[in-house]
């Protein structure tokens, strides 16, 4: 699941919050703006060619740069451990992309066309890099929540094999603290939740994290009943 407070990410920790969603959009804007401004010109520059030319140029650029993106950062999230092929992959094509698009729009030499991609690779191999960081950090937090609500899930059975039951809703996760290593919360702070009978393991129990942004109920598999 994406937090949208990092739109760079390219959809790699999706959430569906409407004010983080503004925040997120003109956060982005902003920075997206400034940076079309100075790299447009810096373009301009090194192509030879007037400012506007160079603004659709980066537009087209950076339009494209965002589909590779968010195509890599979906790959990367529905099928764990290629995240550094996949950006493998973007680090080679898009200097390729942003070559072509350069060259065909502007009507340069292919000198220039490499000298007026210069800009794009580095802002974009920014935003790449940070989105990177970002979708690491998620993973991190996301292998930390499944380890964990293994171990939970595991204490709640051994509750019940001594017990023979399983806990109410009402009693929670308190009652099976005993059974577990460490004080059932997730790696944002917030208790893991926890419900008996459960909405989807209606024989058992539905046990999830309510994400990074304390708004989610198990999304992204943070929870026992898409498997852990």
């Amino acid at each position: 699941m994406v937090n949208c407070q990092v739109v760079l990410s390219a959809g790699t920790w999706i959430t569906f919050e409407p004010l983080a969603w503004v925040f997120g959009v003109v956060v982005w804007a902003l920075g997206g703006g400034v940076l079309l401004l100075v790299g447009a010109r810096w373009m301009a520059g090194l192509a030879g060619t007037t400012f506007w030319q160079s603004v659709k140029a980066w537009v087209a650029a950076s339009v494209c740069c965002a589909i590779v993106l968010l195509l890599g950062g979906l790959c990367a999230y529905q099928f764990d451990g290629i995240l550094w092929l996949v950006a493998a992959l973007i680090v080679v094509t898009l200097p390729v992309v942003f070559f072509g698009i350069v060259k065909a729009m502007l009507a340069v030499t292919a000198r220039k066309a490499v000298l007026a991609s210069i800009p794009l690779i580095g802002v974009n191999g920014l935003v790449l890099v940070i989105s990177l960081f970002i979708s690491g950090m998620f993973s991190a937090e996301r292998n930390v929540v499944v380890t964990e609500l293994a171990a939970i899930e595991h204490g709640v059975e051994q509750f019940q094999l001594d017990m023979g039951r399983y806990p109410t809703t009402e009693e929670g996760l308190v009652v099976v603290r005993a059974y577990l290593a460490k004080a059932p919360t997730d790696p944002w702070g917030r208790p893991y939740q926890y419900a008996c009978p459960g909405e989807h393991n209606t024989e058992s129990f539905d046990l999830w994290s309510l994400g990074p942004n304390g708004n989610g109920r198990g999304d992204a598999g943070l929870n026992n009943w898409t498997g852990l």
